[in-house]
């Protein structure tokens, strides 16, 4: 899907990225070699480096570090990945067995701990501090936000302003570190960077939206992950929230009291999916408002393309 948008581009190979993965993580002739090698074989959609590699091209002339920046912060979102699916005792990811259902926790935690320990030794031969000011940022607000989200599975307690706090840490924090990047790799103008860094995170805000509308209604064939997982796992979200304050006292329980049909059926009925596709518009219509102070390039069109299929994406 996102493949077929840069086929016009020039000098936007997504390729390399998995070839400097492999570069980075693989060639080591250690154990870990295998594991890596198992995540190659799973290769996602690519969004965060390609919005990073586009970042790159609207700033200026891309280069070796904007694959590199691409790739460290796609080892970034894998590490992050592995983690998540650890907490979340996850079986599948992508279709297939995750790396915890695959080679048991253990050493799932020690890969994602590697790749992120790699990626540190990589980016300390930079000669850019504010790179690396931005990877940690990035990688401290993941921590936090996942943090947040198992003290709120705890207590049970959530509000719509706290799921937006979440949100922004596991989800926003990298999307918009991801198009910071790409400028900072071509030392590209400061307004540049203040607006594809925003871009970045309403992008990211409208993406977890969707993420968690599929939750409720997509199929484990097209999004590669079981529905109802955050239900089992006791997360509440978006589509959830938005019927809150709808519901006639005999139906204010607790959340986890309703299986995921019950919950699939109160959301409808109280119009939570359609209150969810209403927020998902307003974050993307965000989004394009904030590319319109771009000059029109290809690129940017690219981009208010990725808003427009993430708006219809099943998976």
């Amino acid at each position: 899907m996102l493949s077929a948008l840069t086929e016009k581009l020039d000098s936007l190979d997504l390729n390399k990225v998995d070839y400097l993965f492999r570069e980075y993580y693989f060639d080591f002739g250690l154990p870990s070699s295998k594991f890596v090698a198992f995540l190659l074989n799973q290769t996602g959609k690519k969004l965060r480096p390609l919005l990073l590699l586009l970042s790159a091209r609207i700033a200026g002339d891309i280069n070796e570090n904007s694959y590199k920046y691409a790739t460290i912060f796609e080892a970034l979102h894998t590490a992050s990945l592995i983690h998540d699916d650890i907490i979340d005792l996850a079986e599948l990811r992508r279709g297939e067995n995750s790396m915890n259902q695959q080679f048991g926790n253990k050493l799932a935690v020690l890969t994602g701990d590697f790749i992120l320990s790699r990626s540190l030794s990589i980016l300390a031969q930079e000669q850019n501090p504010e790179i690396l000011r931005v990877y940690a940022t990035a990688s401290e607000e993941l921590c936090l936000g996942e943090i947040q989200e198992q003290q709120i599975k705890s207590s049970g307690k959530i509000t719509l302003d706290k799921y937006f706090e979440v949100l922004r840490l596991k989800t926003a924090s990298l999307f918009s570190a991801c198009c910071e990047a790409g400028v900072l790799s071509t030392q590209g103008p400061e307004n540049i960077r203040q607006i594809l860094r925003a871009f970045g995170e309403n992008l990211g805000i409208a993406f977890q939206i969707k993420d968690d509308l599929l939750d409720f209604t997509g199929n484990v064939g097209e999004t590669g992950k079981d529905t109802g997982k955050d239900i089992a796992g006791n997360i509440i979200t978006y589509p959830i929230l938005s019927v809150v304050n709808d519901l006639p006292k005999h139906l204010q329980k607790e959340f986890s009291h309703y299986s995921f049909s019950e919950m699939k059926k109160l959301i409808t009925d109280y119009s939570g999916f359609k209150k969810t596709e209403d927020e998902i518009l307003k974050y993307s219509s965000i989004c394009l408002n904030i590319l319109d102070r771009l000059e029109s390039t290809d690129k940017v069109e690219v981009l208010k393309k990725i808003v427009k299929l993430n708006i219809d994406r099943k998976f």
